[in-house]
C-alpha cells in the first residue's frame, strides 16, 4: 500500500494548473475519509480557503 503525503496531492495539483478543487476530489486521490482529508487540508498551510467544500491552494 503508497502512503501519499497531503503535500505530494497539493503540489501534483498546483503542477498541473488545477488550484481549485473539491475535498471529494483530495479524498478519491489519497484514498482517505472526507473528513480525515478535510482536517488535514485545514491544517496545511499551502491551503488559502476552504468553502463549501471546495479548496483554493496558494501557487
Amino acid at each position: 500500500m503508497t502512503r501519499i503525503k497531503m503535500q505530494e496531492v497539493l503540489d501534483e495539483l498546483a503542477l498541473h494548473g488545477k488550484v481549485v478543487f473539491t475535498i471529494n476530489d483530495a479524498s478519491r486521490i489519497m484514498n482517505k475519509p472526507k473528513n480525515y482529508v478535510s482536517k488535514l487540508l485545514s491544517n496545511n498551510k499551502k491551503v488559502k480557503r476552504i468553502e463549501r467544500a471546495m479548496v483554493i491552494i496558494s501557487r
